[in-house]
């Protein structure tokens, strides 16, 4: 049985990939916590309540 060893061009063009794919997920969450983090501003202000303190959220 012989097994083919991936060049590093190859090895290193999948990392690259690789780096690529788990930025844009970071990008995605790193939005998403924004998003988030804002709701809670604007439902304070508009409840007069500090969500964070009260719920003991850490944003």
């Amino acid at each position: 049985m012989v097994v083919q060893q991936e060049s590093e061009a190859q090895k290193t063009a999948n990392l690259l990939a690789q780096v690529a794919e788990l930025e844009r997920r970071l990008g995605q969450k790193q939005m998403q916590l924004d998003y988030l983090e804002k709701l809670v501003e604007l439902a304070s202000k508009e409840y007069d309540i500090d969500f964070k303190k009260n719920f003991n959220v850490k944003l």
